[in-house]
């Protein structure tokens, strides 16, 4: 259990100026280095002191401990959210103050401009060139302001978010280290890690849209009044059209989909307990070849599972779909009501609408919904976090029930004193577990507990430690305890770092512990000395050697009271007899020590013995004073002997040879062999890796009929984009045919072929009103429409006037009618195909996840035991947990939306170069730009990326391991707490476990918003 590596590289972002700040440029130059080599935990910068872990984590127990006081006073129970907006609150206001401008005003205003801007392109505009400059230059102007805006916004959101998470797995762990012990049974195995790795991630995504509930409302109502300007009535009917397709039909795939995760949740935590039990288990099992049935109890497990995240998956892919068509099926409604009414469209009202429902679209469709499912999440995970941080605690070591404040400089002459005191575990336990102990240890004296089993004499070393809450009596203890558990609990690192255990290395004092815990032997025949890797709960070592490095850390820090479980009964006799000489009896002379033991050939060394049955004292006093008494040891202990001497006889010591043993004198104690490190891929991802994730999918000739709706699908939807464009072109050429014929009739006089018009539409050069409605028809009843005319700026009204015939000179043009017809059947296959190729893209990708899990799990089982002593079942778990979690339900959507992205990229090509193929040559030095930028960016940010997932995995080792040995840090828990800082930077570096994933995660949203402030702003500047 490591602390992180010190990383000393400043962070520039301190010392960075307004504009490095705005555009990321204080960030370039570890892109850079992440491109020229692999990054390490070495080559991140450190985190800025906001981000502290202790600073937010005293923040929030601050607010929380105020809030507990409050609530006592008005009766009523502690509110978690309540502290958290006292403590965070303020800054995510501002923040949305923020994006209420960026999306109410900067968003709004660029259709507004763009329309206008259009205006200036039509015939007989009153637009004049500077104005039209005024709009390109305001339209620009938003849309950068808006690119700054939204990224920095957002930025701050995700760094708020994250504070809040750092905050709160600070005050979890620190209450993990107040827990009483009846609390840690009210605990259920793995609660603590799921609220540590699971409930605290809420916060990182809430905090990201949870502005968007209020929002929303207020950017509907004014996007719909300026569509309402345009078109009229026609933008309720385009605003509701969209409304019904997002919010509605959202919020109920929302509540399917919240339904579906917890099902998911439930049947991912019983395979992960099914595989946490197989790799605890693993020597049995390879012992006894049972390898194959117990895949295939997984294999049903996640069967299970796999079935509820395909139902999920599937709601997923139509929550996509509806992405790609409800902004067309709005701007489609919209049009058809409009033209139904009698008017005509034009391009800048359409464009304008366009965007309008972009916005509308982000809004209600993506915004909304994931602020209200994030809230919804949050809001459950905040009540199990304040129902865990309103377990009762453990009381405090130094005093009982009287309260009373003790001197430390008294301590060390009172020893032990417990008086007429009673304990139990539960405030609403009948029985008592202590009843009337009255015992007084005094100082530099050993005390030997004996009495048969479940007499209470763990308890007893559990009620001076304080974990055992005394109901009545008092409790004092004279100076700073160490303790030394009946179960040795180790954890993954070096034998050195757990005997250390967060204390200063003393090389003198270190020597001498190894010595009287008669380690030295075994340290020189390990492969690298104190330096051995132990293994998760000391596997690679046998009971005794784990007694033996247990006691050592009890010994090694220098305390006035040692409690002392059992330490004995691991070892052989032989040992057992050097333990007891050598660090019991004299290296720990003159200190108060309390034995637990079996073994009586010890207790005439003993200066006090305390016999105890059913929880009470039966006797006490000295050796000689309980012979006299004539009391039956062997009686009390109720066959303990035969116990020990079972016990004993199968106990070998465990040794492990080398070919050059060593004994380590290094003092760096945070160094870790090499052996336990992750492996860590380097370099690009190679296609390869795709290929077969879909192979294993799907055949080929099924991945081929993807592909081949995935296509169709995007034709469908560019080919709506392209035709209401070809539509608004037709009735604008019209429009103006139409004008030119009204303006000659006027000059002329004469009949006109416009007989058939009727009063109900109004064209730009005069205020009479016409209907197109039966134009088409009469000028062409034998076809609906011709190719489009080369540049309609080319032809003047003079080559009109100069036309002696009408039908020749208007060309045949399409049927409004027609126009609809071919538009709706776009949108139609829009809706439909793109939702079919989602559902059916998802089932592929759920098949390929289904295979992998099971190839991985397979491979797993048929690794050598060396496999599962090197690596900690964390690592392992976190592969099958985490990062199949993701391929499951992250990996199918992002590549679902990368390949979305470019199918649009695609269409938006052909499209230009179908109007203008000279703009290829400003996208071609745009495409390489953007190709330059991802190589930089994906190489830093997959190295950072996969830095995440190891320091996750060794989080996770830490969590677990906390949980086992939660009564150790007790015992450590009142230096750290009652000492400064920097008197105990190991200890309080150790405690800070999460710091590297701090820094990751700082370091992973810089790095994305960089990527997307740059792509923007240069492709703004492009098409500028």
């Amino acid at each position: 259990m490591d602390s992180s590596k010190k990383l000393t590289n400043a962070n520039p972002r301190a010392t960075a100026n307004p504009i490095s700040v705005l555009v990321f440029w204080w960030i370039k130059d570890l892109f850079w280095k992440g491109y020229d080599k692999d990054l390490d935990v070495e080559d991140l910068y450190d985190i800025l002191p906001n981000d502290r872990s202790e600073m937010l984590g005293d923040d929030l127990e601050k607010y929380w401990n105020l809030e507990i006081s409050s609530a006592k006073e008005k009766n009523r129970k502690p509110w978690l959210l309540r502290a958290i907006l006292k403590a965070f609150g303020r800054l995510y206001i501002f923040t949305g103050l923020i994006q209420l401008i960026l999306f109410v005003v900067f968003r709004v205003a660029q259709p507004i401009f763009l329309g206008k801007f259009i205006i200036f392109f039509n015939k007989n505009t009153a637009v004049t060139r500077d104005e039209a400059y005024m709009y390109a230059g305001a339209l620009i102007c938003t849309a950068l302001f808006s690119i700054f805006l939204a990224h920095h916004s957002f930025l701050a959101c995700q760094k708020i978010g994250m504070r809040i998470r750092i905050a709160c797995c600070s005050v979890i762990y620190r209450k993990i280290l107040r827990l009483s012990k009846s609390a840690q049974g009210k605990t259920a195995a793995g609660q603590i890690v799921n609220l540590l790795s699971n409930d605290v991630n809420r916060f990182d995504s809430v905090t990201m849209w949870l502005h968007f509930v209020w929002i929303m409302p207020i950017q509907t109502v004014v996007v719909t009044y300026f569509i309402w300007e345009a078109v009229g009535w026609s933008a309720l009917i385009g605003v509701l059209a969209i409304f019904l397709q997002t919010v509605p039909v959202q919020s109920y795939l929302s509540k399917l989909t919240s339904k579906l995760r917890l099902n998911i949740a439930t049947r991912t935590d019983e395979r992960v307990r099914l595989m946490s039990e197989i790799i605890s288990g693993i020597k049995v099992i390879k012992m006894y070849a049972w390898e194959r049935p117990f895949e295939k109890m997984v294999q049903l497990a996640r069967r299970h599972e796999i079935k509820v995240v395909t139902s999920a998956s599937y709601l997923r892919g139509l929550y996509l779909s509806t992405m790609v068509f409800s902004e067309r099926t709005s701007l489609f409604i919209t049009l058809l009501s409009y033209s139904l009414m009698g008017h005509h469209i034009s391009a800048d009202k359409v464009f304008a609408m366009a965007q309008f429902y972009n916005i509308l679209q982000l809004a209600m469709a993506i915004y909304y919904p994931q602020a209200v499912q994030f809230a919804a999440e949050t809001k459950v995970s905040i009540k199990r976090l304040e129902d865990f941080l309103l377990l009762e605690e453990m009381q405090s070591v130094y005093h009982g029930n009287n309260k009373a404040t003790i001197n430390h400089e008294q301590d060390q002459k009172l020893g032990v004193t417990i008086t007429n005191g009673s304990a139990k575990w539960t405030s609403n336990s009948i029985v008592d577990t202590l009843t009337h102990i009255n015992l007084w240890v005094k100082p530099g004296k050993l005390c030997a507990v004996i009495g048969p089993v479940g007499s209470g004499k763990s308890s007893l070393l559990q009620a001076v430690l304080g974990e055992l809450p005394l109901s009545d009596g008092s409790l004092i203890v004279g100076g700073d305890v160490s303790y030394s558990s009946q179960e040795p609990w180790l954890f993954v690192g070096t034998v050195r770092q757990n005997i250390l255990f967060g204390q200063p290395y003393n090389p003198e004092r270190y020597k001498e512990v190894i010595q009287v815990c008669a380690l030295k032997r075994d340290l020189e025949l390990f492969p690298h000395g104190d330096k051995t890797i132990v293994g998760e709960r000391g596997v690679s070592l046998s009971g005794g050697q784990r007694a033996r490095i247990n006691l050592a850390r009890a010994v090694y820090r220098s305390s006035d009271v040692y409690l002392l479980d059992d330490p004995l009964s691991a070892v052989d006799t032989h040992v057992g007899k050097c333990l007891f000489d050598e660090c019991i009896s004299k290296f720990l002379a003159n200190k108060t020590r309390i034995l637990v033991t079996h073994q009586l050939q010890y207790l005439r060394h003993a200066d006090l013995i305390v016999i105890l049955k059913n929880g009470k004292i039966e006797t006490q006093g000295t050796y000689k004073e309980l012979m006299a008494s004539k009391t039956d040891f062997a009686h009390l202990l109720g066959g303990g002997d035969e116990e020990m001497e079972n016990e004993d006889s199968q106990r070998k010591l465990n040794t492990q040879f080398s070919i050059q043993p060593q004994f380590e004198e290094d003092e760096d104690e945070d160094e870790e062999a090499e052996e336990n490190a992750e492996l860590i891929a380097k370099g690009k991802l190679k296609a390869s890796v795709y290929f077969k994730y879909f192979q294993s999918g799907a055949s080929s000739l099924i991945l081929i009929l993807l592909v081949l709706i995935l296509i169709i699908g995007q034709m469908a939807s560019s080919g709506a984009d392209f035709w209401v464009t070809y539509w608004t072109n037709q009735e604008e050429l019209k429009q103006y045919y139409v004008n030119k014929v009204i303006q000659r009739d006027q000059l002329n006089s004469t009949d006109s072929p416009m007989e058939n018009l009727q009063p109900n539409t109004t064209f730009v050069d005069q205020p009479t009103e016409y209907s197109l409605s039966n134009l088409t028809a009469s000028i062409s009843p034998s076809g609906d429409f011709i190719t489009l005319l080369p540049s309609l700026a080319e032809t003047t009204a003079v080559e009109y006037e100069e036309s002696t015939s009408f039908n020749t000179m208007l060309p045949r043009l399409l049927d409004t009618d027609t126009a609809i017809y071919i538009y709706f059947a776009f949108i139609l296959g829009s809706v439909f195909i793109t939702s079919i190729r989602s559902i059916f893209f998802f089932k592929v990708c759920m098949t390929a996840s289904k295979i992998l899990h099971d190839t991985m799990f397979g491979s797993i089982l048929a690794a050598t035991m060396r496999f599962f002593d090197t690596n900690p079942s964390g690592r392992v778990l976190n592969r099958f947990s985490k990062d199949m979690g993701a391929v499951d339900e992250q990996l199918p959507k992002a590549m679902l939306e990368t390949i979305q992205v470019l199918l649009v990229m695609a269409g938006i090509l052909t499209l230009v170069t179908i109007v203008n193929y000279w703009l290829l040559v400003p996208m071609v030095v745009m495409a390489f730009l953007f190709y330059k930028v991802r190589g930089i960016y994906l190489a830093t940010a997959q190295d950072v990326k996969r830095l995440e997932g190891t320091s996750k995995s060794r989080t996770l080792v830490s969590e677990q391991a906390t949980q086992l040995g939660v009564l150790c840090f007790l015992i450590y828990l009142h230096l750290l707490m009652a000492c400064p800082q920097s008197e105990h930077p190991k200890l309080r570096k150790w405690l800070s476990k999460n710091l590297i994933i701090i820094r990751i995660c700082i370091h992973q949203h810089g790095f994305s918003h960089w990527r997307q402030v740059l792509l923007l702003a240069s492709g703004l500047i492009a098409s500028v």
